[in-house]
């Protein structure tokens, strides 16, 4: 089964996290000291093991540079601009 919109996000998310700190240069360590989340979190991230809240999502964005939204419009270019909009009952 294919993957929703908001999961094939989180992974694109997730991948330009770790494509931008190992880009940077830097250990997960330094993003962990930078951003206040665990190393564990941020691995678990990276590794899509688990899903990162919108807190920490900003926090370790931040820490690599890039503002929240910036981290989201890349991982959106990246789903080919997909726009997916709904209406209330379910009707597209």
């Amino acid at each position: 089964m294919e993957k929703d919109w908001s999961e094939r996000l989180t992974v694109e998310v997730c991948e330009v996290l770790k494509e931008r700190r190992l880009k940077l240069g830097v250990s997960i360590y330094h993003v962990s000291q930078a951003s206040g989340v665990s190393q564990q979190a941020i691995a678990y991230y990276e590794k899509l093991h688990r899903r990162p809240t919108l807190d920490c999502l900003a926090k370790v964005a931040v820490a690599l540079g890039l503002m929240p939204s910036e981290l989201l419009a890349e991982a959106e270019a990246r789903l080919g601009g997909q726009k997916v909009i709904r209406k209330l009952g379910g009707q597209a």
